[in-house]
């Protein structure tokens, strides 16, 4: 199964970007139902400065948000991105703050299953937002599954 993915286009050449290997790279994004769980307990940051906008004006400094993460659709089906199921996937700003909060509050996120669903944003409309999905308890240790043996 597939997720939505954007070709990443350079700006000046208007040719899509290529990586070593000869694929061309793309921008995966969440939809509405993906289920998933991070790869690592961390979301990555990617800081550019002095940013042009197609209009001609300067972002002084734009954040890009993203997790490697292992994502299923949402008929419960593994999501491949050229074979692999280790995706890197885009983050919007407030998905991303949504995942450090739970962070910075202890939880382990590569240890719990998440779900995209939609939300009233006052701001912004219906959004994609990231949430546990149901009751999750504490994740088995190896003490435990060394007790099974």
């Amino acid at each position: 199964m597939k997720m939505k993915t954007t070709e990443l286009i350079n700006e000046e050449t208007k040719k899509p970007y290529v990586a070593e290997d000869g694929r061309v790279l793309v921008e995966n994004k969440f939809e509405l139902g993906d289920t998933f769980i991070p790869k690592n307990n961390s979301v990555h940051v990617k800081v550019k400065n002095d940013v042009k906008k197609k209009d001609g004006s300067v972002i002084k400094k734009l954040e890009e948000f993203s997790i490697v993460a292992f994502v299923k659709d949402k008929d419960g089906k593994d999501v491949e991105v050229n074979g692999s199921k280790e995706i890197y996937v885009s983050l919007t700003p407030t998905q991303a703050d949504s995942l450090k909060k739970k962070l910075n509050e202890g939880l382990s996120i590569n240890q719990k299953v998440f779900e995209i669903r939609e939300y009233e944003s006052a701001k912004y409309g219906t959004q994609l937002g990231i949430f546990l999905k149901g009751k999750q308890i504490a994740p088995i240790t190896w003490d435990e599954v060394d007790a099974e043996e």
